[in-house]
């Protein structure tokens, strides 16, 4: 028997190659600001590191 919501999944951290950075970095995911692509971005640098359309 359950009772109550679902226990939260917590943070996801995503980790990719940055080669601003030379190695693998946090990453965020980000929406374009046109919304015509879907962009991760390093947390360190800010540099784009792959889109997604």
């Amino acid at each position: 028997l359950a009772i109550g919501a679902p226990q939260d999944a917590g943070e996801t951290e995503i980790l990719r190659e940055c080669e601003d950075c030379g190695e693998r970095t946090s990453h965020s995911i980000e929406l374009a600001d046109d919304h015509s692509e879907i962009r991760a971005v390093c947390e360190e640098c800010g540099a784009v590191t792959g889109s997604f359309d």
